[in-house]
């Protein structure tokens, strides 16, 4: 199943390894009237596509909604769900100056 969530990057996670799957994890924060917080995981070669991203940048992340059961040792059914991450854009587009901020518009008389 796939749907798309929109929110503010709050917290970007350490790497961490499974057996053979490595994850790392963006915890967003929805722009809802009642603001929701989620953690969408990115998945083996899925961890690149979120490099150069920050905390505080508005994003929207299609993710696809996994879900299974568990039966544990002591017979007690449990469920559990993930919401994967298999892309990734920027909600706010860059502009010159927050690309530049270190740069100031200087008064140059130009020759023309």
């Amino acid at each position: 199943m796939s749907q798309s969530v929109k929110g503010t990057i709050k917290r970007i996670t350490q790497e961490s390894t499974y057996g053979k799957t490595r994850k790392k994890s963006l915890i967003l924060t929805t722009e809802e009237k009642f603001s929701q917080t989620l953690e969408v995981e990115f998945l083996n070669d899925k961890i690149n596509l979120i490099e150069g991203y920050d905390v505080g940048e508005q994003v929207e992340i299609p993710v696809n909604i996994r879900g299974r059961e568990w039966t544990s040792p002591k017979g007690e059914l449990k469920y559990f769900m993930s919401l994967s991450g298999w892309k990734i854009d920027r909600t706010v587009g860059l502009t010159n100056a927050t690309q530049n901020q270190d740069r100031k518009e200087a008064n140059v008389d130009l020759p023309f």
